[in-house]
């Protein structure tokens, strides 16, 4: 018999993972008053407009259950907000979902499209969480290394990373941790190797407006033959709290009131 108080031993599905280096970075940041580089936190407040918001709604009742795919009302707004930016039209019904996060929304997305044995490409450096998404689903991640230096997208050794038991390739842009942004030509050379394949893609595109040399962000919705392959990330943390220039425009965008 077990004692009483006694908690049964638990067994890690990923004993491999540990500690990773954005944490070991947040604590050692803290510890030191340093500016913390491992993860994307803003060095001022939030928008008083958004938390005057967010107090309002609660104040008005809209504080229950919300539908599993998120309140209609907003995914409108987000179907308009990339329709403004990137001329592709997502039905808000059937095509867009709100997650907890971008983190969640990765996750959800290679559980619901990796099967035991799947192979998933993702180009090194990358976020921490892939990996770990990939091993949960039982898939075999494949790592391709990005340039030397320039952090740019190595497509000949993606194209050889490729093979029929490929079933997703993770592509970030702009790039956490290098800030490397794909081009128009990188996007149309990943159309091309993609076309003969049935692979699909997730974009992490949570710093999308964070380019700021004046060359527009190539989102994956703006490529219909990506598009229609592939999984769109965005983040709400990453454009409203980090991302002044934008805040007034993708305010009146999603107003919902």
């Amino acid at each position: 018999m077990n004692p009483a108080g006694h908690t049964p031993a638990l067994s890690s599905r990923l004993p491999q993972v540990g500690l990773t280096i954005f944490s070991v970075m947040s604590v050692l940041a803290q510890q030191h008053g340093a500016v913390n580089l491992g993860q994307g936190f803003p060095d001022f407040g939030c928008d008083a407009r958004l938390l005057d918001a967010v107090n309002q709604a609660m104040r008005s009742g809209h504080n229950q259950y919300a539908p599993m795919a998120g309140v209609m009302a907003l995914r409108e707004g987000i179907a308009g907000k990339i329709a403004s930016l990137y001329g592709r039209h997502y039905d808000p019904e059937r095509e867009i979902t709100i997650t907890a996060g971008a983190t969640q929304a990765i996750l959800t997305v290679v559980m619901a499209v990796v099967q035991p044995g799947d192979e998933v490409i993702l180009l090194d450096p990358c976020f921490d969480s892939y990996a770990p998404n990939v091993a949960l689903a039982g898939g075999i991640a494949v790592h391709v290394p990005l340039m030397s230096g320039s952090f740019a997208p190595d497509f000949d050794r993606i194209a050889q990373a490729l093979s029929p038991r490929t079933r997703l390739i993770i592509v970030n842009t702009p790039h956490n941790p290098s800030g490397t942004v794909w081009s128009a030509t990188d996007m149309q050379r990943l159309t091309e190797l993609l076309r003969p394949t049935e692979v699909l893609v997730i974009g992490d595109e949570v710093y999308e407006h964070m380019v700021y040399d004046g060359v527009p962000h190539q989102s994956i919705a703006r490529w219909p033959e990506l598009a229609a392959r592939s999984f769109v990330v965005s983040s709400f943390g990453k454009t409203y709290q980090a991302v002044e220039f934008r805040r007034t425009e993708l305010t009146d965008v999603l107003d919902t009131s």
